[in-house]
């Protein structure tokens, strides 16, 4: 089914399904506020298997969508993460 992912202030990520508006799964993702996500992309299409999410505490994470495990969380900001964007490479 079709999901989209929300962060809260308190860290967590919720999956919800958007055919019965319900959330499915929540993840605790950070220590912080959760203040960005985006979907990770390649320039031949859109990867519908991660994402990413930038947080308060000061990391960001890369995620599997289907299974909502962290695969790699990135450190050594030395404040809030607000934005996230992939950067393919040519």
């Amino acid at each position: 089914p079709n999901s989209f992912v929300t962060g809260h202030e308190n860290g967590n990520i919720h999956a919800w399904n958007t055919n019965s508006d319900n959330c499915v799964q929540t993840v605790k993702g950070h220590k912080g506020r959760v203040t960005s996500m985006s979907r990770v992309t390649s320039i031949a299409k859109v990867d519908d298997l991660h994402f990413i999410s930038g947080s308060r505490d000061r990391t960001f994470n890369l995620w599997n969508i289907q299974s909502k495990d962290c695969i790699r969380t990135f450190s050594g900001h030395t404040s809030a993460v607000d934005a996230v964007m992939y950067m393919p490479t040519r």
